[in-house]
């Protein structure tokens, strides 16, 4: 057998097995829905994972959504007979309004193809949340959330393994970029100090600080300043909003210490205050107002969905490597499809914002671990619309999936132990 014919072999056998395990798959999430949902939050870290089916190759994630939409979809309508709800009808006009813009653009079938995959993320913030029912313990719903960051956890301890020497890198957490990573800790950050807060013993309470603390290292090692912000950030709104105990704080102290001896004996402090002089803040800033401009110029229906960059290229070609290739998730949608599709994340993003905080004023006990959660999803929310001013966020499936989980931390919850 020659080496051809054997790697032509090996192909067709792993691409049966996988489907095969396709096959398993469709029938779990059909049977056991929140398997599916915590295999799909799962899956969208996994990023740069490609796998291969005969002639076709998918990323991890895209795999799962392509199992995950149709047969949650089935089960809701045939099983479920779900009836459609305010956050249904606000994902639905972004979704048309995103693939009316693509169909109108100047390049409708590459838009189309952009149109629909984002259309699919959009989706899956629905899905994910109808599925969590209001039967599921809160514990089961952040375990799966804790699950998936202890899942970044492992993969990026396997990129520091495999640097070479003391190299200098960037984790990803399984994700395409180390921006993305940080986003993803600063807005899980909130859930691992509820954890830390409610915990029932001293050894949980320890485990969850240390988790938190282990955390903010890895969002710090990820991103660049952007993304180092962002973390700080999340844990200065975590301390003011008050979802630590006070007598938690006191964690903060060598935290702060080393913090400081870290900007005093190390370069640190010149990557903390050259925020507004470094050539990537300022590419950032370019390419945010050339998304800006293009608004200007196609106000009502954009340029269809993931095409700012082509258009760019194609219009200003002198300005391409003055660009980031990370920007303003707004401006890009503003961009990509105009005042209607601004209007339409902005709507979704201010909906669940006021929904979270009507559930967070009902609850009168602070103390109560239903009061704390509903503000830890605030303190994710506030954070997440933060983020999509400085980072493409909409473009990942874990950021509608995170939206997914926190319309469903809106709702009653149960809060066994």
């Amino acid at each position: 057998m020659s080496g051809y014919q054997f790697h032509s072999g090996c192909h067709m056998f792993i691409s049966i097995l996988l489907l095969i395990l396709t096959i398993v798959f469709v029938v779990f999430f059909a049977v056991f829905p929140p398997i599916g949902v915590a295999a799909l939050l799962f899956a969208s870290t996994l990023e740069r994972w490609t796998l291969s089916l005969f002639s076709f190759s998918f990323s991890v994630n895209e795999w799962l959504l392509m199992l995950f939409l149709p047969v949650m979809i089935g089960r809701l309508v045939l099983v479920e007979k779900d009836k459609p709800s305010e956050w249904f009808y606000r994902l639905l006009i972004f979704i048309l309004v995103i693939i009316a813009s693509s169909f109108f653009s100047l390049h409708p079938l590459p838009a189309m193809k952009n149109a629909f995959l984002l259309a699919s993320y959009i989706a899956a913030a629905y899905l994910v949340c109808r599925l969590l029912h209001s039967t599921m313990p809160i514990k089961t719903i952040l375990w799966m959330l804790g699950g998936c960051l202890f899942l970044s956890f492992i993969l990026s301890t396997q990129q520091l393994i495999r640097r070479v020497g003391f190299e200098d890198i960037s984790l990803h957490g399984g994700f395409r970029d180390g921006n993305t990573y940080s986003f993803f800790i600063a807005v899980l950050l909130p859930f691992v100090a509820w954890n830390a807060r409610h915990a029932v013993s001293v050894q949980r309470d320890t485990f969850w600080m240390v988790v938190f603390f282990a955390s903010v290292i890895f969002g710090l090692s990820g991103g660049s300043n952007s993304g180092i912000f962002l973390v700080g950030t999340s844990v200065a709104l975590i301390i003011a909003a008050g979802v630590f105990e006070k007598k938690q704080l006191l964690w903060f102290i060598p935290a702060f210490v080393v913090f400081f001896m870290m900007i005093i004996f190390t370069d640190a402090a010149d990557r903390l205050f050259a925020l507004s002089s470094t050539p990537p803040f300022q590419w950032r800033l370019n390419s945010n107002l050339a998304a800006l401009s293009l608004f200007t110029q196609h106000p009502f229906f954009g340029v269809g969905a993931g095409q700012f960059e082509a258009y760019i290229q194609w219009t200003h070609p002198d300005i391409v490597p003055l660009l980031s290739a990370d920007y303003s998730a707004f401006f890009v949608i503003l961009a990509e499809s105009g005042i209607l599709g601004g209007l339409s994340f902005a709507g979704i993003l201010v909906y669940l914002c006021t929904r979270l905080y009507r559930a967070f004023r009902d609850c009168h006990n602070f103390d109560c671990a239903g009061k704390t959660i509903h503000l830890a999803a605030l303190c994710s929310l506030t954070l997440f619309m933060f983020a999509s001013l400085i980072h493409s966020i909409h473009t990942h499936l874990f950021a509608w999936i995170l939206l997914g989980f926190l319309h469903r931390l809106g709702e009653p919850l149960r809060m066994d132990r």
